[in-house]
């Protein structure tokens, strides 16, 4: 039964083999055929469509920032932009008056998407877009540290800065009277 099988598997391969090797002369027997278009001429290329049409930003939208779009209980929508000019917040509430000219015309809290109008001309903004938070608000430069050895002396917000020796004598008369009338 084994030599059996192993020479149904010998035939069988080799028939599997001279089946697939294709003719010497390949595809062009059949150019004659090709050539009186039976089936008619082929469908044209397809053509792509057009690529959708750019929504082109605003002129007005190119300074501002869409950094929030929130809603409170009991409150309508509110976006907030920063201003990149005026380097200040711009807060818009759904249905709520305009603010510099804005008006927010929809938005969707989870997608964090706004539509908002200016001059009759709308604009659609998206907080992942603008990542860029509102910069921080400046902080004083850092006091100069003394040099080392040097003790800084507290000031004393009670007492007035001696700028001349007329107002020092004042104060000290004064002290000396609160003194008296104490014992």
């Amino acid at each position: 039964m084994g030599r059996f099988l192993l020479g149904l598997i010998t035939i069988l391969a080799t028939a599997g083999q001279t089946a697939a090797v294709p003719p010497a002369d390949g595809f062009a027997r059949y150019q004659i055929i090709l050539e009186r278009k039976p089936f008619g001429e082929p469908p044209p290329e397809p053509e792509a469509p057009p690529p959708p049409p750019a929504e082109e930003t605003p002129p007005w939208a190119e300074s501002y920032r869409l950094y929030s779009v929130i809603q409170t209980e009991g409150e309508p929508i509110q976006a907030s932009l920063w201003d990149l000019k005026n380097m200040k917040t711009v807060m818009v509430s759904l249905g709520g008056t305009a603010v510099d000219g804005i008006e927010l015309i929809s938005a969707d809290i989870v997608e964090e998407v706004a539509i908002l109008s200016k001059e009759g001309i709308s604009a659609t903004m998206e907080l992942k877009e603008s990542t860029k938070k509102p910069p921080p608000k400046k902080k004083p430069p850092p006091k100069k540290k003394p040099p080392r050895g040097v003790k800084v002396a507290q000031k004393n917000k009670n007492v007035p800065p001696a700028n001349n020796q007329a107002a020092q004598k004042k104060n000290e008369e004064q002290v000396k009277r609160v003194l008296r009338t104490r014992r």
